[in-house]
């Protein structure tokens, strides 16, 4: 064969000849064509690949030499016959990686191999499959990705040649020290060198984690060799740099499985700079640096910047109780130090005392001084006033003052006078005084028995036996057998001279002259011994020694004023005398009548209910219209509750209070009321001031002026109407006793019904719709100071519903439906019916504690898929919510483990109060002010502010009515005055560049 320089005319004449297989195959072999960069000798087609310009670049590489590259390519005719022949296209991959790892070194020759390799490795093209099959120790071999990398603790970048399995494409995680594709490269590429060559983007979990630990060793290598300035600007950098890290790894935390997680509690990773030196410690003793300036941790505990990280890996935002409580046993004196007074460190035992953190009482508990106590100076001896300095003790050595009379006898170490403390300190080991506290009675002079006095001191005694073991009348513990104590056969009067009674506790010695005293006369017989001048209170509290677990001086004052007072006036301020002292017999049983159709329904205006006038006596017996409602009109009101009902808790009531309305006390207490809501009725009664049950015409003279009385009617409609004014009246009455100034808010017609419901109770406040007025029952004006009363308890009240707020359930919400109790008509309220509350289950969240950062329990709707995906995709709202109600009970004196955070996708609940645990929907708070970017405004507080009244607001009241818009109403104006203070506070913050929850959203980004 014969060819020149150009090989095309042969190739064009060998593709049209007509070729044997023989003449083919030796085409095959034989080295006939001219190659472009090897002039040295002629190839065989096997040898050559065809032209194109990427090929250039790798010198090893054949190419045929062809007049044009544009018209020989693998689909024109020339190219096709070459290709039958045995010429290539395309390069196997291996050598051109070996190639650029062992030969290239100019920067641009590497860009330019790697965009060929990059455009060819692409899905479906050459070198696809032939990449995907390498294994990675096979891939580590070949360095050809230019790549950076930076030392940790230095400023020094430098570049890198790397294998695509041991870079990464993510640039932030080279403050790990990690090498990572040089931007400018990959730019220049398209960005294509990542994806085509499968970098990891980023490093995964365990390597992480043995980075962390490598560079905590490299960081205490570095501090261990420096000292004087340098050590304490090293320091500064190891600091800055683990800010750096903690930040990276925060946006990795959800990558961390449980495993991890263990492996970092155990491990001390976290540098803390205090005085120019760093500590590194575990997550579990080091707490988050608080927003609001919570300086007790940072004084007793080691500090960090908030990092989610962090906070996943075990750091608590706060200090917990038993954090706290564990550093006070170790060390009380410094606690005591940190807080600065007494008062802060009083407060932090009853943080303790109503959450102990421990599940039994133990030796070191018992015997660790940290308890707070007082030892009081009296005048007489410190020449003034009285003195107190307090002390730190252990329990044993407290008392519990439960009788001042001895507190101020015996100079004793004392728990401070708070309930809730003296309880903590009992359960810790203290004792009550009186317990302590040894009586011996001495007898002087002569004794007498059967004298006057003896007698006439029995006759009352056994007169009020019953009402002084009555549990109507005392709620105090009585002893088993207290009636059987008091009876005359168990019970001698005995008149001594004179009487004398010496209080030992331990080594101190006190003697007293006393008027009445109780001992035993001989077995199962006391004898009562009392002066011919004896004094009520002594006789009380003698007796109260022997009916009572525990007699205290407010016993012992009650008791002797049950024997002292005339019975009028027991009667008068609502003692049950009559029903007690002097019980009716029963009636006989009424013969059974057929049963008889009922008349239709009558009702007066503006009235729900007609109350029934049947009443079951304490004895079981029925006492029929005792209003003297008509037998044609009592039918029609009784209903299923004209059936013979067994006494219950309305029975004691209506035995307590024999002249009140029984329709009065049936409608304030409603069905299975509690012994709670008993308890508060008979206290609100104990003044007097309720509907009396009346026959008195002259009462419907009275209201014949009165426009809104329908004095048309017959007599006994009248008659049920009266009745009906008075149920309503008392029943509103406290729900509208303390309005100031809001009576313009109230529709004028409902004014004028409770105006008219009220009348005939005369002592409650109405109001009306241009302002509030009030009667009383005698006509006499109101003073100041009773208005001012009048309004600190109500102050009080909410204030003590708010003390005793439940802790939500950990276990979640199970959906319950309430039924609306019924209301007058033209009283409204916004939602009539029932109320549904969702199933609600604990929502583990990034802490893996099913909580937010600052401790509220969160959880999500069961049943509702969407609910967890949007707590999980959006848990940094549910954090900022957490802030804003925290700041929010911070306004209320609430505690935050009372309330709760939810999400329900469906329905328009904003918030609820199960059992006295409020729970708030972050779905409308993500709505309304989080999407809006409020979250630090005004807006947003108020909002919140006031929804969380309405809820405080069922701690007294359950249904939407009046009564809960007065309360809810009472909870904004008693607080506002610190959500303003509040709302100034988040103003100055702002201005001054300080956004409310700018730390936490820069650190979830």
């Amino acid at each position: 064969l014969r060819w020149s320089e150009d090989p095309k005319p042969l190739v064009e004449y060998l593709r049209t000849a007509t070729l044997s297989a023989e003449d083919t195959q030796k085409l095959r072999s034989t080295q006939y064509l001219p190659a472009e960069n090897d002039v040295s000798r002629t190839f065989a087609p096997r040898e050559l690949y065809l032209p194109m310009a990427e090929l250039r670049f790798f010198p090893f590489i054949k190419i045929l030499q062809w007049p044009s590259e544009d018209e020989l390519t693998e689909r024109s005719a020339n190219g096709r016959f070459l290709i039958k022949l045995g010429s290539k296209v395309y390069p196997p991959l291996l050598p051109l990686l070996r190639y650029i790892t062992k030969e290239v070194k100019d920067d641009e020759l590497r860009f330019k191999c790697l965009n060929f390799i990059a455009k060819n490795l692409g899905p479906s093209e050459i070198y696809e499959n032939e990449y995907n099959r390498m294994k990675g120790q096979t891939l580590s071999q070949y360095q050809i990705l230019p790549c950076l990398s930076r030392e940790p603790f230095g400023s020094i970048v430098k570049k890198e040649i790397v294998s695509p399995n041991n870079c990464y494409s993510a640039p932030q995680c080279q403050v790990m020290g990690f090498s990572v594709l040089d931007p400018d490269a990959n730019k220049r590429s398209g960005n294509l060198y990542g994806s085509r060559f499968k970098c990891p983007q980023e490093p995964d979990r365990d390597l992480l984690l043995s980075q962390l630990m490598d560079l905590v060793a490299i960081a205490k290598s570095k501090l261990s060799g420096t000292t004087g300035p340098t050590h304490t600007a090293t320091c500064h950098q190891v600091v800055k740099v683990f800010d750096g890290i903690f930040e990276y790894l925060s946006s990795r935390s959800n990558d961390m499985d449980s495993r991890s997680l263990k492996f970092l509690l155990q491990q001390r990773f976290i540098p803390s700079l205090k005085d120019d030196a760093i500590s590194w410690y575990e997550p579990s003793v080091v707490y988050f640096k608080s927003e609001n300036g919570d300086t007790l941790t940072e004084s007793l505990f080691h500090i960090v910047d908030f990092s989610p990280f962090l906070a996943a890996a075990g750091v608590k935002t706060e200090a917990t109780t038993q954090d706290l409580f564990h550093l006070m046993l170790k060390d009380p004196n410094r606690m005591l130090k940190v807080l600065g007074s007494e008062e802060k460190y009083r407060k932090l035992l009853r943080r303790i005392a109503a959450n102990p953190p421990f599940r039994s009482v133990t030796q070191e508990i018992r015997n660790a001084p940290f308890l707070l106590a007082y030892k009081i100076i009296p005048a007489e001896e410190s020449g003034g006033e009285d003195k107190r300095s307090y002390l730190l003790a252990k329990a044993e050595d407290i008392f519990i003052i439960d009788n001042s009379f001895f507190g101020r006898m015996f100079p004793v170490v004392r728990a401070p006078a708070e309930s809730d403390l003296e309880n903590f300190y009992v359960s810790l080991g203290s004792q009550y005084i009186s317990k302590r506290v040894s009586k011996n009675f001495e007898i002087i002079g002569n004794i007498r028995t059967d004298t006057v006095l003896c007698q006439k001191l029995n006759e009352r005694l056994q007169e009020r036996r019953p009402l002084l073991v009555s549990p109507s009348v005392t709620s105090r513990p009585l002893v088993k057998n207290a009636s059987a104590l008091l009876d005359e056969k168990n019970l001698k009067l005995l008149e001594a001279d004179d009487l004398k009674v010496i209080y030992t506790l331990g080594k101190s010695v006190r003697n007293q002259r006393i008027t009445c005293c109780a001992r035993a006369i001989v077995t199962r017989k006391s004898g009562l011994y009392v002066t011919g001048d004896f004094d009520w209170f002594d006789v009380g509290y003698a007796i109260g020694g022997m009916i009572l677990q525990r007699c205290q001086l407010e016993d012992a004052f009650f008791i002797g004023s049950i024997l002292e007072v005339p019975l009028e006036q027991l009667r008068s301020r609502g003692f049950p005398v009559d029903r007690i002292l002097t019980p009716p017999e029963p009636e006989p049983e009424p013969e059974p009548e057929p049963p008889k159709q009922p008349p239709p329904r009558l009702e007066a205006p503006d009235m729900v209910d007609v109350p029934i006038n049947d009443s079951s006596t304490a004895d079981g017996s029925v006492a029929k219209n005792p209003a003297g409602v008509p037998p044609e009109i009592a039918p029609a009101r009784r209903g299923k509750r004209d059936q013979q009902k067994e006494p219950g808790m309305e029975d004691i009531l209506k035995n307590m209070f024999p002249d009140c309305d029984e329709s009065y006390i049936e409608s304030c207490l409603g069905k299975d009321p509690s012994v709670e809501k008993v308890r508060e009725l008979a206290n609100d009664m104990a003044t007097g001031e309720y509907p009396k049950k009346s026959n008195n015409k002259e009462d419907d003279a009275d209201n014949e002026d009165d426009d809104e009385t329908v004095s048309t009617m017959d007599d006994s409609t009248t008659m049920a109407s009266q009745k009906e004014k008075n149920r309503l009246g008392k029943k509103f009455g406290k729900a509208l006793n303390g309005l100031r100034n809001i009576g313009s808010n109230v529709p004028p017609a409902v004014g004028n019904r409770l105006r008219n419901a009220a009348a005939s109770v005369g002592s409650q406040q109405v109001p009306t719709g241009g302002g509030v007025s009030q009667t009383t029952n005698d006509g006499n004006p109101v003073s100041p100071a009773m208005d001012a009363a009048s309004q600190s308890g109500m102050e009080q009240l909410l204030k003590n519903s708010i003390d005793h707020s439940a802790k939500v359930n950990a276990r979640g919400h199970s959906s319950t439906e309430t039924t609306m109790t019924q209301l007058p008509e033209g009283l409204s309220r916004e939602s009539e019916g029932c109320f549904v509350s969702p199933d609600l289950k604990p929502f583990t969240g990034p802490y893996r504690s099913n909580k937010t950062h600052n401790g509220i329990r969160v959880f999500y709707a069961k049943g509702h898929p969407s609910s967890d995906q949007f707590l999980s995709e959006n848990f940094h709202a549910v954090d900022t919510f957490g802030n804003v109600l925290q700041q929010l009970c911070e306004v209320y004196e609430l505690q935050l483990a009372s309330i709760a955070i939810f999400h329900d996708p469906t329905g328009g609940t904003i918030a609820f109060n199960a059992n006295r645990a409020l729970h708030f929907n972050v779905r409308f708070f993500y709505a309304l002010h989080y999407q809006t970017k409020k979250q630090a405004h005004r807006d947003c507080y108020s909002y919140w502010f006031t929804t969380m009244a309405h809820e405080l607001a069922h701690h007294l009241v359950s249904a939407h009515n009046k009564e809960h818009g007065y309360y809810t109403e009472s909870y904004v104006t008693l607080y506002l005055p610190k959500l303003v203070t509040l709302l100034s506070q988040l103003e100055n913050k702002r201005n001054s560049g300080g956004n409310t929850n700018s730390s936490l959203r820069s650190k979830f980004g």
